[in-house]
């Protein structure tokens, strides 16, 4: 199944005019910052990847400290007085029934931990959930339970082991090991999960496993050992990524285009170059969107003809995008003699262009803006910002 990586940035335009004191064009660009998969990506081609089957866990384990044995119980004498070290006793001597060993039970689930996607495939801590219950019947004073968890090329290990007192006749595994949010593996042990291969997706399987072993008397009465299995999906998208000029490390840069003497009448452009820095060939997609303007205050020259605490300015700009340079220049906003009025006429839900990037390909976009000869004074301190949006899509490896 194909799946597609969406690599988004976005290159925020400013317009400043010193003639008529306005906030110009300028060009940064802004990454989501947000390190989680979008809800826009899909993972890439998936192939899967089962664990055989694991068994049971096995696990060595001694009475808990503090827990009487038979060898610490006093010695008493015929008329029932303690006695230490006691070397004879008058007691008739009785056959000992043995007791029953109690019958335990015990069923745990577990939950898959979420499904990892990043450009290099290293799955890092498993962190899931895990719960259920330990019953039983009979007498029981303690229990100690060892969490295990299959690990990559060394089979079952030890996670965890806790020791209950029980004043009931159950325990919850959750409540014993905070479960809500567990560990099942930790980053170190789960190396052997990673997919190193760009462009794909592989399904992982795990298990982990719960030992309740029951003490009486510092005597070990039963032990019982359930497991449960997940799976997760590990998506290596590979390197997919754009850059676009005027940029730094995918923060945001304020780069004012001072126009001089920019005047109404006259106009202006700013070039960005589009690169493919990443391994895999995509699609760009080009979008006009989130336009605003502010008044920034009153100059001089402006009260005399405005008192609209709104800003004039996004009403009364103009701009055309052209996609190339030179002879290779192609409008795909507005024309070589016609202009759109920034303000209401650009759909910021539709794409205006696309285009083809290979990896180290790059791709020259022009915005062009203007303001009409109309223009006056109440422009002044006005300004105008809008993004230019690139979307970079790839479907990763063939």
């Amino acid at each position: 199944m194909a799946g597609t990586r969406r690599v988004t940035k976005r290159t925020v335009l400013i317009l400043l005019v010193v003639s008529l004191v306005l906030f110009g064009l300028g060009a940064g660009i802004i990454d989501s910052g947000d390190d989680s998969p979008s809800p826009d990506q899909t993972p890439p081609p998936s192939t899967t990847e089962t664990t055989p089957g694991v068994g049971q866990p096995t696990v060595t384990v001694t009475p808990p400290e503090g827990t009487p044995t038979e060898t610490d119980q006093p010695e008493f004498t015929s008329t029932g007085t303690a006695r230490p070290n006691a070397t004879e006793t008058t007691t008739p001597t009785v056959a000992e029934t043995p007791a029953t060993a109690p019958n335990a039970s015990l069923r745990i689930d577990a939950s898959s931990p979420p499904d990892v996607e990043n450009d290099d495939g290293v799955v890092g801590p498993l962190w899931g959930s895990l719960g259920g219950t330990l019953t039983w019947n009979g007498s029981v004073d303690s229990v100690v339970i060892v969490v295990s968890a299959v690990a990559p090329d060394e089979g079952w290990v030890e996670r965890e082991r806790v020791t209950v007192r029980p004043e009931t006749d159950s325990v919850g595994i959750a409540d014993v090991l905070d479960g809500e949010r567990y560990r099942l593996l930790g980053g170190d042990l789960s190396r052997g999960l990673d997919n190193p291969d760009g462009g794909t997706t592989v399904t992982r399987t795990g298990a982990v496993g719960v030992t309740a072993v029951l003490f009486e008397d510092g005597r070990e009465r039963t032990r019982v050992t359930d497991t449960a299995t997940y799976r997760f999906d590990v998506a290596n998208t590979g390197d997919v990524d754009i850059s676009v000029s005027a940029t730094d490390d995918d923060e945001q840069v304020t780069a004012v285009s001072d126009g001089g003497d920019f005047a109404p009448g006259r106009s202006a452009n700013r070039s960005m170059t589009v690169s493919n820095t990443g391994s895999f060939a995509g699609t760009v997609g080009v979008y006009v969107e989130n336009r605003r303007g502010s008044e920034n205050g009153f100059a001089a020259p402006e009260k005399a003809v405005d008192d609209d605490p709104a800003s004039e300015l996004l009403e009364q700009l103009r701009i055309r995008i052209a996609v190339g340079s030179g002879a290779d220049r192609r409008y795909v906003l507005g024309g070589p003699t016609t202009w759109v009025d920034l303000s209401g006429s650009i759909d910021e839900n539709r794409q205006i262009t696309s285009f083809g990037l290979d990896p180290g390909e790059s791709r020259t976009l022009v915005v062009e803006w203007r303001l009409p000869e109309s223009a006056g004074n109440e422009l002044m301190t006005d300004t105008a910002n809008w993004d230019v949006t690139f979307v970079f899509e790839s479907d990763g490896a063939d």
